[in-house]
């Protein structure tokens, strides 16, 4: 009888186990309808930022030479970028203190799309958070963050909220608007020649048509550059 009644007890414990697994994602569904009004708050999404420092289209030299963030950066020039972004948001912002910051940048070997992900190459898939916002941390409002884009493909597809307003400076980028690398690159951001020979694409983020490219211009103009925090863990 003993053996009997454990048995039951134990089909019954798998029962609400399995009867668990089945609803939780239903449960995780539910909670994520709410994670847009999250974002407002900053409590969820990925954040991005602009440079608080313009750099000409030499980033080899500009940065390392740049007091605030960008000392002991090392590697090529995305790579430093990338240093410069991290350190800004470890310098400047609580919440990011412990990630790792990529800069919306191209060049011969990397594709923006790519590199803000964290993955070095071309044409890159979107790999994670395909449903993760992008927020602004740029707000008048210090406890409010604009979502910039409801995720990754969105951002890559021009569909942006209207709060992209919140950065108003140009942006050197090297891409086009879905993050693929350009030939005009200030020869992968290791030239500030003023002469026209050599020029890089800019973007305007204000213009949801041209965010990441509306034109070239010559490599020893300064210009910022757009940080976006990188994967989700």
């Amino acid at each position: 009888m003993q053996v009997q009644i454990n048995h039951y007890i134990n089909g019954f414990l798998t029962y609400l186990l399995l009867a668990g697994l089945f609803l939780l994602p239903a449960c995780i569904n539910n909670n994520l309808g709410n994670r847009f009004i999250d974002a407002a708050n900053g409590e969820w999404g990925l954040k991005v930022f602009l440079s608080s420092s313009g750099f000409t289209g030499n980033f080899l030299a500009d940065i390392p030479a740049e007091p605030a963030h960008g000392t002991n950066c090392t590697g090529t020039a995305i790579e430093m970028a990338n240093c410069w972004c991290t350190k800004a948001a470890r310098d400047s912002l609580i919440t990011l203190r412990e990630k790792k910051i990529y800069a919306w940048l191209s060049d011969i070997s990397t594709d923006a799309v790519c590199n803000i992900q964290g993955l070095i190459g071309k044409n890159c898939s979107i790999e994670k958070y395909s449903n993760v916002p992008y927020i602004s941390v740029a707000a008048a409002n210090p406890d409010f963050f604009p979502i910039i884009a409801d995720n990754l493909e969105n951002l890559i597809s021009g569909k942006l909220s209207s709060s992209v307003s919140t950065f108003t400076s140009l942006i050197w980028t090297g891409s086009n608007n879905q993050g693929i690398g350009q030939s005009d690159n200030c020869q992968n951001w290791t030239s500030a020649d003023g002469g026209g020979a050599i020029s890089g694409v800019y973007g305007q983020p204000n213009n949801a048509a041209n965010w990441s490219q509306i034109s070239i211009d010559a490599c020893n103009v300064s210009k910022n550059i757009l940080c976006f925090e990188g994967p989700l863990n």
